[in-house]
This record gives structure tokens, sequence and C-alpha cells, in this order.
């Protein structure tokens, strides 16, 4: 007790050096902090950006497998693939009315970004940091099914996505009954 009462009534204060040790480990704790913070940061930013994009990607794939799952193969008159010159990749549906629509990406000529179209109707994108890289397209596979590959970029990071589709197998396939 008489050690703490002494300790308490010391008047020499701190040394020069204990204050800059102090300091330098001050310093040294803070820097780490931030750095931490940092880089927790910029991992949440990375996160929801891949978040925001597989969302959206989920969205208009989603409309896509919809439009061409509920098409029937007699009612596909064609398909647009892209060319040198264009970056289109739709296919042509008759419509019960007999006019033509157009399901796919094309390039509006007035932003010159690539939009997805059903029916002719531009489907619009949620997110508006978000845009459909000109490489999306639509294949038709061997099998009679369609790949549909989108390309979703934002801030210079492109994520790409695949999917399959058949649409209703409707035509006549053997008049002897097969």
């Amino acid at each position: 007790m008489k050690n703490l009462k002494n300790y308490l009534t010391n008047q020499k204060g701190l040394t020069l050096i204990e204050i800059l040790a102090a300091f330098v480990i001050t310093v040294f704790i803070s820097l780490l902090a931030i750095n931490i913070l940092a880089n927790g940061l910029d991992n949440y930013k990375k996160i929801s950006r891949d978040t925001f994009i597989r969302d959206e990607a989920d969205y208009l794939m989603i409309q896509l497998i919809q439009e061409i799952y509920t098409t029937k193969t007699s009612n596909v008159v064609g398909m647009v693939n892209p060319t040198v010159n264009s970056s289109d990749s739709y296919i042509e549906v008759k419509t019960h009315d007999t006019q033509t629509k157009k399901t796919g990406f094309i390039k509006n000529v007035n932003t010159n970004n690539v939009e997805l179209v059903l029916k002719n109707q531009i489907f619009p994108i949620s997110n508006e940091k978000i845009l459909i890289d000109s490489s999306s397209k639509i294949e038709l596979q061997s099998d009679g099914g369609y790949l549909i590959i989108l390309k979703l970029v934002m801030k210079n990071k492109s994520t790409e996505f695949q999917n399959s589709v058949y649409p209703i197998q409707d035509s006549i396939r053997n008049e002897s009954g097969g």
C-alpha cells in the first residue's frame, strides 16, 4: 500500500522514451485497424457488385427462358446471329395473328447499348449500373434447344451466364405414326 501511495504522489512524470513508445504502439495499432477496415470495405463492395450482377442475370435469364420455353417450334420462323456489323442475336416468332416478333438481344442505335427484347418489347434492366455486353447471344443447338449466353458488365467487371432452354416440340415427326 505504501508503494502505491508513493507511485501516485510521484512528481517525476513520463520520460520522452516512454511517450514515444506509447505513440509508436498507438500508431501501429491504428494503421492495422484502418487496413483491416479498408480491406473489409473493399470486399463488401466486390461482393455487393457480384450480388447485383447475379441478381440481374437471374432476373433477365428467367424472362428469356420463360419466353422461349413457352414458344412452339412451329412458330419459330427465323433466327438472327451476331455478325461483323451487328451484335443482334434473336429468334423471330410468329404470333397467333401471323405477325413476327423478336426475342433476344438487340443493340439500340440511339444509346449504343444492347437491350433484352421480348416479343418486340424492350425489357428494362432494374439496375442502371449494369449493362448487357454485346457478346450476349442466343445459339441454336444441334438438339433443337437454344443456348442463352448472357454477359453482364458492371464497373469494368464482366460476368457470363449460360443456360439451355427447349421450346415446345410440336412439329409433325412422322406421318406413319412415329
